[in-house]
């Protein structure tokens, strides 16, 4: 995980907590992540959005009216 996180630019703690699902994948990782993997950021940003909303779907409280 070291050597991954060196090559994005990114700190052990930082790679860590995205992998475990603590911290979210910002635009600017984005940008990182696309160069390493020879992707787009959209790609990565779309993956992030996807995630947040079945977060959202699945462990949201209802709203009531």
């Amino acid at each position: 995980m070291s050597k991954v996180a060196i090559a994005l630019g990114v700190s052990r703690t930082r790679l860590s907590n995205i992998l475990r699902e603590k911290s979210s994948i910002s635009p600017d990782l984005a940008l990182r992540l696309s160069r390493a993997f020879d992707t787009t950021p959209e790609l990565w940003m779309r993956l992030q959005e996807t995630y947040n909303l079945w977060n959202a779907a699945h462990y949201s409280v209802p709203r009531h009216n």
